[in-house]
């Protein structure tokens, strides 16, 4: 059975996209600087 490529590159994208929606909670809990990528979120 031979894989479909664009499965494997959305699949990427939507595991990039959900550590980007919950970058405040996952990876910034308890710290109070507001980094890049924060204010990315909150814009």
């Amino acid at each position: 059975m031979k894989r479909i490529f664009a499965f494997d590159i959305a699949r990427a994208f939507a595991i990039l996209g959900m550590m980007i929606v919950n970058y405040n909670i996952v990876f910034s809990y308890g710290k109070v600087e507001i980094t890049f990528l924060s204010n990315f979120i909150y814009f």
